[in-house]
């Protein structure tokens, strides 16, 4: 699965699989609180807002799909 940073997260319970990733592990990722730290160290780093996470979320979705038979 291409998603950003790719999977981080996999449990299976009650017959459904819960997948996840996060956008705060890479050098890249910038957090809440600590933006002009990060940028200072790492000058691409970048926040990842709401939208962007839905927007990858929707991709894993849609990746999800066209594995389905």
């Amino acid at each position: 699965m291409q998603v950003h940073g790719g999977l981080t997260y996999a449990s299976h319970e009650d017959n459904l699989w819960w997948l996840g990733f996060d956008c705060a592990h890479g050098c890249d990722d910038v957090v809440p609180g600590c933006v002009t730290l990060a940028r200072l160290v790492f000058p691409g780093a970048e926040y990842r807002t709401l939208e962007y996470t839905c927007q990858e979320t929707e991709r894993l979705a849609e990746q999800l799909k066209a594995l389905s038979p």
